[in-house]
């Protein structure tokens, strides 16, 4: 199976009708990238403590829109305030907790980063909707390994700020994945 190629600074939703002619999804894992925040350089405080800014805060709002489609159930997130808070709004409006899962920081993923791919594995094999954010550095890294043991051809692996990779499994292996670059475009 072949992803969707690539067009500009999007993904033609494809892999969706792929995954209705060959294998059922059972599960979805979202891959969040963080919002924008206050830049480090002009940041006093705590690194962890990194607000999101004014930008940010409208991209976390437009993900409360969107994401409530995918139906999740459970949302993850790396425990900095950047993270935290671009996935608040969404567990608002879902009446979920967001959960911090310090094994897709940084740091944590590049030491162990078979810890975080298990835990994707796990997430998925739960069943249902997940959603995690997480940099992109970690996001881009997942998407390989996942992508790659899939056999799946996925050519680029963008995440820009904001931005969402849906995964679809069936059967414990990534069927599908389609990037949303646009869903933290502003609402009228």
């Amino acid at each position: 199976m072949t992803s969707p190629p690539y067009r500009g600074d999007s993904y033609e939703i494809g892999a969706l009708e792929e995954i209705a002619d060959s294998t059922l999804a059972t599960s979805a894992v979202l891959l969040v990238r963080n919002a924008h925040a206050v830049p480090a350089g002009r940041w006093e405080g705590a690194k962890g403590h990194r607000p999101l800014d004014i930008e940010g805060q409208e991209q976390a709002e437009a993900l409360r829109r969107a994401l409530p489609t995918f139906g999740p159930s459970r949302l993850l997130s790396v425990s900095e305030a950047r993270f935290v808070d671009t996935m608040r709004p969404l567990g608002a409006e879902l009446g979920l907790p967001v959960e911090t899962e310090p094994v897709f920081g940084e740091e944590e993923y590049a030491a162990r980063p078979s810890r975080g791919l298990t835990r994707i594995v796990e997430l998925a094999a739960a069943g249902g909707t997940s959603a995690v954010c997480a940099p992109a550095a970690v996001i881009r890294h997942l998407l390989v390994i996942l992508a790659e043991d899939a056999g799946l051809d996925v050519r680029e692996y963008p995440a820009v700020k904001g931005s969402v990779w849906a995964l679809f499994f069936s059967g414990g292996r990534l069927a599908a994945a389609d990037y949303y670059p646009a869903l933290t475009s502003p609402l009228p």
